[in-house]
């Protein structure tokens, strides 16, 4: 058993918020900065209950 494969969603988010950190940093934002490194931080950690989407039942005739 491996480990578990990376979300696209949380990967992408990570990685932005990432980006928005240092922005905020350069800018002068330094409670923002740590707010959006927060956000990378749990990009990071797995998901305890997975996302399950719901599809509809099918009713039979």
């Amino acid at each position: 058993m491996g480990a578990p494969a990376r979300d696209p969603v949380r990967e992408y988010v990570g990685d932005f918020a990432g980006q928005l950190a240092l922005m905020a940093r350069e800018a002068g934002d330094e409670a923002l900065a740590q707010a959006l490194e927060a956000a990378v931080v749990l990009s990071n950690r797995p998901l305890v209950h997975p996302v399950v989407v719901a599809t509809p039942l099918k009713r039979s005739a």
